[in-house]
């Protein structure tokens, strides 16, 4: 069966998951629980009838973008050394560990099985970006910065750089036709947007 990195299988860790919001409904107001009980749908149909196909679907989707995936890993790879400045981010941001924490969560980003759970993952390491900042330049003030567009894209993008997730067009494709439209709403399709816009500015980069 399917396996979590940690060795579980895939579908008692999404149970245990559900388990445990479950728990909290009675402190969840309407829409929420209308939220949770969706997600939960969403993600047991997820594991039913998607997981029957992944590997088919995800074959066939890596042969054909194997030619672009190649060109844009070789562009990743010879992007990688370049410092963070080389990407628009401002001395002032500049992550003394090289953004290390939030790199090794994105190479992680295929450890869930389902295109719901890697959304989720992609969520979490793009919060992290900001989380990370604000431990790292604590002693100079703790100023809080907003982290708009225009400052968190750039970061993203050397961490996608960095990070070089393994068949990245498949796996955008992938969270892009089958999460649900509402799980895309939000933070979800802020974020989806910014990988969208990181792989194509990785693309086109001289």
């Amino acid at each position: 069966g399917i396996t979590t990195s940690g060795g579980m299988p895939e579908a008692v860790k999404v149970l245990e998951k559900q388990k445990s919001s479950l728990c909290n409904l009675s402190v969840m107001s309407e829409d929420d629980q209308k939220t949770l009980f969706r997600q939960i749908l969403r993600r047991q149909v997820e594991i039913e009838v998607y997981m029957a196909c992944s590997q088919r679907v995800n074959n066939c989707m890596q042969e054909a973008f194997s030619e672009w995936e190649m060109a844009l890993q070789r562009q990743m790879l010879a992007l990688e050394t370049l410092p963070q400045t080389f990407f628009g981010i401002p001395v002032e941001m500049i992550s003394p560990s090289s953004w290390d924490e939030a790199v090794h969560k994105l190479k992680g980003i295929r450890d869930p099985s389902l295109p719901h759970d890697r959304l989720a993952h992609l969520i979490e390491v793009c919060k992290l970006i900001p989380s990370l900042h604000a431990q790292e330049h604590a002693k100079e003030g703790g100023c809080s910065v907003f982290f708009g567009a225009d400052v968190f894209l750039p970061i993203f993008i050397y961490v996608l750089v960095r990070a070089r997730p393994p068949h990245l067009l498949t796996l955008h494709e992938e969270m892009l036709v089958y999460v649900d439209p509402e799980r895309k709403m939000g933070e979800g399709g802020y974020y989806l947007a910014s990988l969208e816009a990181a792989i194509s500015h990785v693309r086109e980069v001289d």
